[in-house]
């Protein structure tokens, strides 16, 4: 079923569950009205989480996107890293890919 935004009732229920996995952290609860990527909401301040077994820096990951030194290039080959998505360009808010 469809809302009139065009969002599905049940999607993204994976990344909508709380807490995140193997955490104790709650995710940002998203009304189903807000899920749809042009939706706004001036209001959304979703939680800062990244896992402790991404931050010991294995080395498939990259560096948290914080860190000044770390500038990754989307929508293009960016050294080894394919940053460009099968779906469409990204569009770049704050520096990361919404």
């Amino acid at each position: 079923m469809s809302t009139s935004n065009g969002a599905k009732e049940n999607s993204h229920n994976k990344a909508r569950t709380s807490p995140y996995p193997g955490s104790k952290v709650q995710r940002s609860q998203v009304p189903n009205e807000k899920v749809g990527w042009f939706v706004e909401w001036q209001d959304y301040n979703p939680v800062e989480y990244t896992a402790v077994s991404v931050l010991a820096g294995p080395r498939w990951a990259d560096p948290q996107i914080s860190e000044s030194n770390f500038s990754p290039k989307f929508n293009e080959k960016d050294g080894h890293v394919e940053r460009k998505s099968q779906n469409g360009l990204y569009e770049i808010e704050n520096g990361r890919p919404r």
